[in-house]
């Protein structure tokens, strides 16, 4: 959990790229305000095979990391609730998800997977997810980066773009973190 910017798909991700792609398969599903409670489910069941009777695991018998991306994305309902993310914590908690397809309200049991999720820090219009489902996951904050870390990051691509021989001096100073306070009490 952390602020738009913040590196959170990028650290999941790289996480992820630690195991053995022979062993455990990956999968990344981005939720956004047009993510149905079926969008979810389908994008699941395609990355499944049937195992044994209603029970459902990745292909070959290996394992997933199942990655939702933004969960706090989908719309919230006149009640409240997210539907999408009933769905999430009905995966959760019992192990599987009912069927969509016929016969209709089996439950599909789903075995072998793990599941990570990311997602904005809630309040000044972004959405916060259901308890209910919070408890299922270890939670992490993501601070925003201090301005010495970004000037370090960015300041080197800048300082190759702008150089002395076509910018002019304030310009080359803007660069650097003790011009960027000077730059703020000239505003």
């Amino acid at each position: 959990m952390g602020g738009p910017g913040t590196a959170k798909t990028t650290a999941i991700k790289s996480f992820m790229s630690q195991f053995d792609s022979d062993e455990i398969r990956q999968k990344s599903i981005t939720f956004s305000s047009l993510t149905t409670p079926q969008t979810f489910q389908f994008g699941v069941e395609a990355s499944l095979e049937k195992r044994q009777g209603k029970t459902y695991g990745p292909p070959g018998g290996k394992k997933m990391l199942m990655f939702v991306d933004d969960v706090s994305m989908p719309v919230m309902n006149d009640w409240g609730d997210q539907g999408t993310n009933e769905v999430v914590r009905q995966l959760l908690e019992q192990g599987g998800m009912y069927s969509l397809d016929k016969p209709i309200g089996d439950m599909k049991m789903i075995i072998d997977c793990r599941y990570l999720a990311a997602m904005n820090t809630p309040g000044g219009g972004k959405n916060d997810i259901p308890n209910r489902l919070k408890r299922h996951f270890c939670i992490f904050n993501v601070p925003a980066p201090s301005v010495a870390a970004i000037n370090n990051i960015f300041g080197q691509l800048v300082a190759g773009r702008f150089s002395a021989d076509v910018f002019s001096s304030e310009v080359q100073r803007v660069q650097y973190p003790s011009s960027l306070s000077v730059a703020n009490q000239q505003l």
